[in-house]
């Protein structure tokens, strides 16, 4: 594999995927890309960026779709050392068509935390720690915690990190982030760590709108961050390592090059 190979497309040997049988998706939430489901595969997820949204270099896919790969299996180590009912994701990226403005991915089941209030009536408790039943709302601070702590202490910085590009699953339980374009290692604590703190603000408001009790999510928020002692032994920059010598590829982690080419990632920022 190249980045040459890789421009021209690629999809993971193991899957027997027919990349023309999918159906389309609406997206529940603002998206730059169209969303298709494969019917035959229904774990899979195809997303095509729109007209207009396109980035001007079709490396930039190749960066998202790297992205998914290396921090899938970043979450993977942190995940081994979690306890199971607390389950923080990245989906795997299964293939990438640069020239088509396509990535395929796992399918994150679950709702888009922006629309919490859509689906909550659904769901009043999930399982946790002892056999002890935690409402919906302190169930999703504790991940939010984790998530957070993850990303400080790997130097994850997302960007575009909002309620809008994580999905949260009630029934293993498990929170998913995605939508990673400009997602990279940054070596600046505080502007990951604002990024995180905007969202659970964010989330704040909405748990208070229904009524939860903020200093109890409070409390669950930093259980979710101390239950996360340490960097994974495998961290961000080593893995993009790992994964750039899968595909043959040299990441620039930090600057946002493959082989040379600057993507000219987003500037960083924790956007309003």
């Amino acid at each position: 594999m190249s980045l040459d190979k890789l421009m021209r497309g690629y999809v993971n040997p193991d899957l027997d995927i027919d990349m023309r049988a999918f159906n389309v998706m609406k997206s529940p939430v603002p998206c730059s890309s169209d969303v298709w489901i494969s019917p035959s595969q229904s774990n899979i997820i195809k997303k095509t960026k729109m007209p207009g949204k396109r980035p001007q270099n079709g490396v930039k896919m190749v960066w998202e779709f790297l992205q998914y790969r290396i921090l899938h299996e970043l979450f993977k180590e942190y995940g081994e050392r979690l306890r199971d009912q607390f389950r923080i994701e990245v989906p795997s990226a299964v293939g990438v068509q640069p020239r088509d403005w396509t990535i395929y991915t796992e399918f994150a089941p679950g709702f888009i935390l922006s629309l919490f209030d859509e689906h909550a009536k659904d769901v009043s408790e999930v399982k946790h720690l002892n056999e002890i039943t935690s409402p919906l709302e302190s169930s999703i601070a504790i991940h939010l915690g984790i998530i957070s702590r993850i990303k400080e202490l790997e130097g994850i910085y997302h960007h575009d990190y909002s309620l809008s590009h994580l999905i949260f699953d009630p029934n293993t339980p498990t929170l998913n982030m995605f939508d990673l374009e400009n997602t990279r290692y940054l070596n600046d604590k505080e502007l990951v760590a604002a990024e995180s703190r905007k969202v659970y603000g964010r989330w704040l408001r909405i748990a208070r709108n229904r009524g939860a009790d903020l200093r109890k999510l409070g409390c669950c928020y930093e259980f979710g961050r101390d239950i996360v002692p340490k960097k994974a032994s495998v961290g961000y920059v080593e893995m993009a390592r790992k994964v750039g010598e899968e595909f043959d590829v040299n990441i620039q982690i930090t600057k946002g090059i493959v082989d040379g080419y600057d993507l000219s990632l987003a500037h960083p920022k924790v956007k309003d």
